[in-house]
């Protein structure tokens, strides 16, 4: 299991050109949405929704917080406030005080569910009220046994 290290992910910014704000018009996949937690995928050179379910899908890197073109994306790659994030459950609000993951379930979603044995574990953050969360993204992500 290969888990991206604090320089790993520096590198990572360096290479985009993100400077730990927002990296505007980065390559992103068609079905990746605002609010959307995405990971990098260095075989296509693109950002794709981050899904918990296997290691080549993680970790989550960002949030889109805009796509000006269906294959382009703002990605979020700072911890912040954000009103935008996509829950796994789309009819279900954030859950204030909740912790949120990456989903194993729906590609780019989070989940208050923590993932289970043979998913893996990230955290994106912390629901501060019904449609805000405390972006705190974690760079490191374990596989559950």
């Amino acid at each position: 299991l290969a888990i991206l290290d604090d320089a790993s992910v520096a590198a990572v910014r360096v290479t985009l050109g993100i400077d730990n704000l927002i990296a505007s018009g980065q390559a992103c996949e068609a079905g990746a949405a605002v609010g959307d937690v995405v990971y990098f995928r260095a075989a296509t050179v693109q950002f794709e929704r981050a899904r918990a379910n296997a290691a080549a899908t993680m970790p989550a890197f960002g949030i889109v917080v805009a796509k000006p073109t269906g294959v382009t994306a703002d990605i979020m790659a700072l911890d912040g406030v954000y009103d935008e994030i996509a829950v796994d459950d789309a009819s279900a609000p954030l859950v204030a005080g909740s912790i949120y993951y990456v989903s194993p379930t729906v590609a780019g979603k989070v989940t208050s569910t923590v993932p289970g044995a043979g998913q893996f574990l990230q955290e994106v953050g912390q629901a501060i009220a019904t449609n805000i969360m405390l972006v705190a993204l974690d760079d490191d992500y374990d596989a559950l046994a």
